[in-house]
C-alpha cells in the first residue's frame, strides 16, 4: 500500500523496485490501486457531506443520501478501471508501433502506478477555496510524470525510441483521463445529483 506515495516521493527507485517485485496484475489492483481510488472516491464523498454551505445561499439543498453518494462513488470506480484497462491495452499498441513488444502485465504496471495522482488528487476536495479543475490538472500532471519515469523501467524500449513512446502514451493517457472525467459528468447528471456535487462546479 505504501508503494504508490513511495513512488510520488521518489519515481526512479520506487519504480526499479516494483519491476524487480514482478508483482501480478491482480496482485497490483488489489494491493494498491483499488485501494488508493476508493481512498480518494471516500474522501470527496465525505468532504461534500461535511462542507459549510455558502451563508449567501438561501435553502441550500440538502445533501443528497448515502445509499446514493454509494452508488455515485462506485460508478466512478467503475469508470476509473474502465479507465485503466484501455490505457492499457492503448500502451501495448504504442508500444507494438515502435517495434517493441509490452506484455499485458507491463503494460498495466506502467498505467496503474502512473495514474496514482489521479486516484488520490480527489483528496483535495477537502479544500473548499480551491477550484476543481485545479486538482484535476495537478493529477493529470503527476500522471503524465510518473508515465515518463516509468516507460523506460516497465516496458524497456531501445533509448532511441522511449520519447517517442512516451509521449505517445503520454498523449493517449490524458485522453482517457478526459474521456473518464467526462463520463463521471455524465453518471453524476444519470443519478440526478445536486448541481454541487458535480465536479465541474466550484461549490
Amino acid at each position: 500500500m505504501m508503494t504508490p506515495f513511495r513512488l510520488l516521493a521518489n519515481p526512479r527507485p520506487t519504480w526499479t523496485a516494483i519491476m524487480q517485485r514482478r508483482q501480478a496484475i491482480l496482485g497490483i489492483l488489489f494491493a494498491h490501486i483499488l485501494p488508493l481510488a476508493a481512498l480518494g472516491l471516500a474522501a470527496q464523498a465525505v468532504a461534500f457531506t461535511t462542507r459549510p454551505r455558502p451563508a449567501s445561499q438561501i435553502n441550500p439543498p440538502p445533501p443528497p443520501p448515502t445509499s446514493l453518494l454509494i452508488e455515485c462513488q462506485a460508478g466512478k470506480l467503475v469508470i476509473i478501471l474502465a479507465a485503466i484497462l484501455a490505457a492499457t491495452l492503448l500502451i501495448q499498441l504504442v508500444a507494438d508501433s515502435f517495434t517493441c513488444r509490452a506484455s499485458f502485465r507491463q503494460s498495466f504496471t506502467a498505467v496503474a502506478y502512473s495514474l496514482v495522482p489521479w486516484y488520490l488528487c480527489r483528496v483535495c476536495d477537502f479544500i473548499p477555496a480551491l477550484n476543481p479543475w485545479a486538482w484535476i490538472i495537478v493529477g493529470v500532471f503527476g500522471a503524465i510524470i510518473l508515465l515518463y519515469c516509468g516507460i523506460p523501467l516497465t516496458i524497456d524500449p531501445p533509448p532511441a525510441q522511449a520519447f517517442g513512446m512516451f509521449v505517445g502514451g503520454a498523449f493517449l493517457l490524458l485522453l482517457l483521463i478526459v474521456l473518464a472525467e467526462l463520463c463521471m459528468t455524465v453518471w453524476l447528471t444519470h443519478l440526478h445529483m445536486p448541481a454541487a456535487f458535480s465536479l465541474r462546479l466550484t461549490t
